[in-house]
């Protein structure tokens, strides 16, 4: 009797059971040892790939990516299974929008998507929001703690660190972690010791049980409360005191009537910070000047003595550890600060100029507004003392005419007589010049010594550290440089690259044509070009001929620049460019050289006679 082989109906799809589960049983039948073995791994568990649906929170479909990719590695998907299980696992909005991408990558001529990376990246782009990796990191630098206990605000900060997928020094993450405790807690936790971000974490647990304990002890006669029933009353009378008078403390700082300021407290503490004799000491200060080393310029470099005496774990304290050490302190205590401007108040310029630059600060009452400096270049450099003094009072009323053009302010300078620069009748072009600028401002100038003018004579002549501090706006130029690293672009950009260099050869290639090299020896006779830019007007004009000479070579200054025995009349430089001179063929040559009518060395008689 001969029996028929069933053959699976591999046309008809599953309906109970799972498709990857279908592809499992097709292998176990084509390898029975293949069967086996996955048997003892699955170990019985049933995993699926969950539904996606389109409409997730931005989290939660990051967590659907994961779990994908968990299944594929838990169940050994090959590669070419991947698109097709997850494209199952696509319902409503998503299944309908991955049909839609599929037909028109069919249309527009692309190829299908037949990887998991290429489809996870078309899922992200589509449901995924693109400012969600951006408003993680705002999430993470402006979470505080607020309301929340500090094991739910260590959780919540550990979470969005992961998330972030932060690569920092620990020291900054404690630094941040730090930043979002309430005061209260904060100010308590950074003078106690600590060495790693899971000791600040058990600090903070401890510090904040022992102030709940301390205000569930608290009497109630200490808050203002007698307990004989009586009226409560307060711990000191206000009575007919403006609130606006009382200094409130918020966040280590002072706010009172007359402004913000540190709290002295606090101020006095890192002033008196004894010098650390022990290693953990060294730490302790370490990560109280990491917290605040945002705030130091150049912080890194300034407490480098201190982080290497960290290394090996034994104490060295040495001399460079100890200058950084009140360094370090100094800086965290008496930062320098430019004022805010109050226009109720008069403004004071203070001027000042050397011989190399010009220098000026605004201030009110005596506190520094903003600073000035500009270097003296060009003819600038050749004015006398006076002028120089007096263009440093023009540039920079004009560098502050936002501040100064309608306000009345007091302007000083060190040269005296600048005092009388409204009383000058006769003015060059220059003055009457600078004297109409100053008409539009209503001030009054005083003269002050340079024994009193201190702050815009150092400007004055430091004005070449000042001008490196300018910011530089690079705008889209470092794009530039990575044109040749785009993968889609950098083609095209060779291409156009090769293009523009063949055409440039072609340029040259043309132009050469009509040139020759030029070389002169010692002794040669040439003719120099008289420009309008290098020769006074006296000798340059437009009857007069264009060039002059013979004159001789001397010697070869460059590769293409000579000396020529040039009178000294001429009060110019005898160095000349090849291109300025032209060879001298001898008193019969009868190339035009440039020149007016008549030629020089010609009798202007004769050649009135010849015309």
């Amino acid at each position: 009797m001969n029996r028929q082989r069933r053959v699976p109906n591999v046309n008809v799809a599953p309906t109970e059971r799972d498709l990857c589960d279908v592809e499992m049983d097709e292998l176990r039948r084509a390898s029975p040892r293949l069967g086996r073995r996955n048997r003892f791994e699955d170990y019985g568990v049933k995993v699926d790939i969950p539904d996606f649906e389109g409409q997730m929170h931005p989290e939660d479909f990051i967590d659907w990516l994961t779990t994908v990719e968990r299944v594929f590695d838990f169940k050994n998907i090959s590669k070419e299974k991947k698109v097709k299980l997850v494209a199952i696992k696509l319902k409503k909005h998503a299944s309908v929008w991955w049909e839609n991408l599929k037909r028109r990558r069919e249309r527009e001529g692309k190829r299908r998507i037949v990887t998991w990376e290429k489809m996870k990246r078309e899922l992200k782009k589509k449901f995924l929001p693109a400012s969600y990796k951006q408003d993680i990191f705002s999430r993470l630098y402006n979470f505080k703690q607020e309301e929340l206990t500090v094991k739910e605000y260590t959780a919540e900060f550990e979470h969005l660190t992961m998330k972030c997928d932060l690569v920092e020094p620990q020291e900054q993450t404690i630094a941040r972690y730090l930043g979002g405790l309430r005061s209260e807690i904060h100010n308590v936790v950074q003078l106690q010791p600590y060495w790693t971000f899971e000791d600040v974490c058990k600090l903070t647990v401890r510090v904040e049980k022992q102030s709940k304990e301390k205000s569930t002890h608290k009497t109630l006669r200490r808050d203002g409360v007698s307990n004989r029933g009586s009226a409560p009353t307060p711990k000191s009378s206000s009575i007919g005191k403006a609130s606006s008078s009382k200094a409130t403390p918020a966040q280590g700082y002072i706010v009172s009537q007359e402004g913000i300021r540190m709290d002295p407290s606090k101020v006095e503490a890192n002033v008196n910070w004894p010098t650390p004799r022990s290693l953990q000491e060294v730490r302790s200060f370490h990560g109280l000047a990491s917290f605040y080393g945002r705030f130091i310029a150049g912080f890194i470099t300034l407490v480098a003595p201190i982080t290497e005496c960290l290394k090996g774990g034994v104490f060295k304290w040495d001399e460079a550890a100890q200058k950084s050490f009140e360094l370090i302190k100094k800086k965290m205590t008496e930062a320098p600060l430019l004022d805010l401007s109050n226009f109720e108040k008069v403004f004071e310029v203070c001027c000042n100029a050397s011989n190399v630059g010009i220098g000026a600060f605004l201030s009110q009452e005596g506190k520094p507004l903003a600073f000035f400096s500009e270097k003296l270049n060009g003819p600038r450099r050749n004015y006398s003392k006076y002028d120089k003094e007096f263009c440093a009072i023009v540039r920079a009323l004009a560098n502050w005419r936002h501040y100064l053009i309608s306000k009345e302010f007091v302007l000083f300078s060190d040269h005296e007589a600048l005092k009388y620069i409204n009383g000058q009748h006769k003015l060059n072009n220059r003055h009457a010049k600078w004297v109409e600028f100053l008409q539009a401002y209503t001030f009054v100038i005083k003269h002050k010594s340079g024994t009193q003018n201190q702050v815009a004579d150092a400007l004055s002549r430091r004005c070449r550290l000042l001008s490196s501090m300018q910011v530089r706006v690079l705008g889209l130029e470092i794009i530039k440089e990575l044109y040749e690293e785009d993968v889609d672009f950098s083609k095209t950009w060779r291409e156009c690259c090769k293009k523009f260099i063949r055409q440039n050869e072609k340029y040259k290639e043309q132009a050469d044509k009509f040139r020759k090299p030029a070389t002169f020896k010692e002794g040669d006779l040439v003719w120099i070009h008289l420009c309008k830019e290098r020769f006074p007007q006296g000798r340059f004009g437009k009857l007069k001929p264009r060039v002059d000479g013979p004159f001789r070579i001397l010697k070869r200054v460059g590769e293409n620049t000579y000396k020529v025995d040039l009178p000294r009349d001429y009060g110019v430089s005898a160095t000349f460019n090849v291109s300025d001179l032209l060879p001298y063929a001898g008193e019969d040559e009868g190339s035009d050289l440039g020149t007016s009518l008549f030629q020089p060395g010609e009798n202007d008689g004769e050649n009135e006679k010849t015309i």
